[in-house]
């Protein structure tokens, strides 16, 4: 599975933080001292994301089952496990259990797990079966997408999967450029998120092959429209680079991961205070994003996971935990210089930048959550490795 870039940002957040603090005694793990990740049975803090420490926002961590993974801090499988189960003494058809008998299964009445195949749980795309197909299998020609959006089978249209994308490159009969049609929203890697999920995910809201939009902060999806009040969000202003910070964040090994650099800015000399971190990527899963110098519009960033130009508002900070993080949904972040290696100067500033208040577990908006408007800022710094 995908490392979730907020799993780095705590660890580089706590980075920045504990230099300035000195030794004392231990602190209980819990969810104001493990925000990012679970506590295990000896009380200390781990990432969450493993099959066998799976968990998350400081609760018990907890190990997977055979055929399980840790997928945002949930076990995670692609098949029921009621207890008629798959091959219940009646067959996939028969009475004692599978998956239509009256014992269990994915349908049974018995229960099982039936958590749909979506954007909230598969870092692929979802086959006709509902099942998640992972890296690398979700850049095949006959399985291609990303983000948990429905696999494309490229042949169908002369085309073939684009690895760094996920997508359809579409050639034509005549060697002219092909057209795909697309019944949900379009996101900016031209990936088609289909009209099941268009249609009601306030994260990716749109149809017709329009362009997806992520919905304000208490506002809804509905028939591909976002519907809905707008709260009235605070404005913030004062970010003065008292505790510059820059990083240089490597590919995981393995190549499975994210590569990309950082700076941060605070409120405050000392803690509690609230952090500003804007993050340029270079590469996902080590295939490149193409990231540029220049001007970008968050906007078009859609969640956490995906963006290639990624701004967090993080508030009420103490050694790397905070209680309440938002992400950037709409604004522009200038990069003036990204060094690709720690050395050289990372310096950008971020101008009318709208933060909503978000859960970097699920990697979606807060409902009902606060929105936190940065009117500019200016980061700079040297990055080193954390």
């Amino acid at each position: 599975m995908t490392t979730f870039k907020w799993m780095t940002l705590g660890a580089v957040l706590g980075f920045s933080v504990a230099m300035g603090l000195s030794c004392g005694a231990s602190t209980k793990c819990s969810a104001s001292t493990c925000a990012f990740g679970c506590c295990d049975a000896s009380g200390s803090c781990q990432m969450g994301s493993s099959d066998g420490q799976c968990g998350g926002q400081g609760l018990a961590c907890t190990a997977c089952f055979i055929g399980q993974s840790c997928q945002f801090g949930q076990c995670k499988s692609a098949n029921g496990t009621g207890t008629g189960g798959n091959t219940g003494t009646g067959g996939n058809t028969g009475t004692g259990g599978g998956n239509t008998g009256t014992g269990g299964g994915n349908t049974g009445t018995g229960g099982g797990n039936t958590t749909q195949c979506g954007p909230n749980n598969c870092n692929g795309c979802c086959n006709s079966n509902g099942a998640c197909v992972q890296m690398p299998n979700n850049a095949n020609n006959t399985t291609c997408g990303s983000a948990g959006n429905a696999c494309l089978n490229c042949a169908n249209t002369n085309a073939t999967c684009n690895p760094s994308t996920r997508t359809c490159n579409s050639t034509g009969t005549g060697g002219g450029g092909g057209t795909t049609v697309c019944d949900g929203c379009v996101l900016p890697s031209g990936t088609c998120v289909g009209f099941q999920v268009a249609n009601s995910s306030a994260v990716t809201c749109g149809g017709g092959g329009s362009a997806c939009i992520a919905c304000g902060a208490g506002q809804t999806c509905s028939a591909g429209q976002c519907t809905g009040g707008t709260p009235t969000c605070t404005t913030v202003s004062s970010f003065s680079v008292n505790r510059p910070n820059a990083f240089y964040t490597p590919m995981p090994d393995g190549g499975v991961g994210y590569e990309f650099t950082s700076a941060e800015a605070f409120s405050a000399a000392a803690d509690p205070a609230n952090v500003l971190i804007m993050e340029m990527i270079w590469a996902i899963d080590g295939a490149s994003t193409g990231a540029t110098l220049g001007a970008h519009d968050l906007a078009l960033e859609g969640n956490y996971a995906s963006c290639t130009y990624c701004a967090t508002y993080n508030e009420g900070c103490t050694a790397g935990t905070c209680t309440k993080r938002f992400l950037a949904r709409s604004g522009t972040m200038n990069l003036s210089s990204a060094p690709r290696l720690p050395a050289g100067f990372f310096s950008g500033a971020l101008s009318n930048v709208r933060f909503e208040e978000w859960n970097f577990s699920t990697d979606m908006a807060v409902s009902g959550g606060r929105c936190v408007v940065l009117t500019s800022a200016n980061l700079a710094g040297i990055p080193v490795v954390p």
